[in-house]
């Protein structure tokens, strides 16, 4: 990260609605997150789209 990329990410964490957005983000991976893909590797469910993996 170059020093303007800092500066915004330091601006940026500094804002409530920022940081509650980052933590709510967090939180649902934990928990219904978590439950649907444990749900869709039980299902036997693929991603069907091209990807290119590097």
């Amino acid at each position: 990260m170059g020093q303007e990329d800092q500066e915004e990410w330091r601006s940026a964490t500094r804002n409530p609605d920022v940081a509650w957005a980052t933590l709510e983000d967090h939180r649902t991976g934990l928990t219904i997150g978590r439950r649907h893909e444990e749900d869709d590797r039980a299902a036997g469910t693929l991603i069907r789209c091209p990807a290119l993996i590097l």
